[in-house]
């Protein structure tokens, strides 16, 4: 099993979506999905950041990342992309799972994350 980090959708059986952001040898660190789009837009209230997000304006503040994770779990799902859909469990078989605490993920956002 080869999970691509920030790229595939890990589901568990309670409804939870998470990401792979780091790799060592057979252990794999994971973060809830939603956290981890969550802090990968910086709010820059310019015009071009308006322009941008303007579709989102009087929304929640989480409504985009929900978006966005809703939009790479139906990629996953059909293997769009490259994107590929896991099963915690199966996951679980393959690797060794570290979880990193929702409250701690702010001190780990940029580790290892790709360009937007």
């Amino acid at each position: 099993m080869d999970i691509s980090l920030y790229k595939d959708v890990i589901k568990d059986e309670r409804g939870n979506y998470y990401r792979a952001i780091a790799y060592r040898k057979k252990k794999l660190v994971l973060v809830h999905a939603f956290i981890d789009l969550s802090f990968d837009t910086i709010l820059e209230f310019t015009q071009s950041f308006q322009e941008k997000y303007g579709e989102y304006e009087h929304q929640f503040l989480g409504k985009e990342p929900m978006d966005r994770l809703r939009h790479d779990y139906m990629f996953a799902l059909e293997n769009r992309d490259g994107m590929r859909l896991y099963s915690l469990e199966e996951v679980e078989e393959y690797y060794d799972i570290e979880f990193i605490d929702a409250i701690e993920f702010f001190r780990h956002t940029q580790a290892g994350r790709p360009a937007l």
